[in-house]
């Protein structure tokens, strides 16, 4: 079984994370994660895609650096239907960046 590589973005700066994700990627890594400090440095805000982040900038980086793998979301805190419509946003932002994805 091959072994999978995870970066978790444990830095407060959106800038350095960006970079790390950048470089991460370029170095064949299977996974990012945004970390707890990364997480709490942004802010929460609920329901992902209604807060202070850019999607459409993260994906297109994460497109334009050829990452195809794993997106993880930690959301819920305020109950299971903001986890809905966070699933639901991401599986637009999945749709419109990797049109031709098919769930595994």
């Amino acid at each position: 079984m091959k072994p999978i590589v995870q970066v978790s973005l444990d830095l407060t700066d959106i800038k350095e994370a960006m970079e790390m994700a950048h470089t991460a990627m370029r170095a064949g890594v299977d996974w990012l994660e945004a970390g707890t400090p990364f997480i709490l440095a942004e802010g929460l805000h609920g329901v992902i895609g209604k807060g202070l982040n850019d999607y459409d900038a993260i994906f297109k980086t994460l497109k334009d650096v050829g990452f195809d793998s794993w997106i993880s979301i930690e959301d819920g805190v305020d109950g299971m239907e903001q986890m809905h419509e966070s699933a639901d946003f991401l599986r637009e932002k999945i749709k419109k960046y990797w049109p031709n994805y098919q769930p595994r």
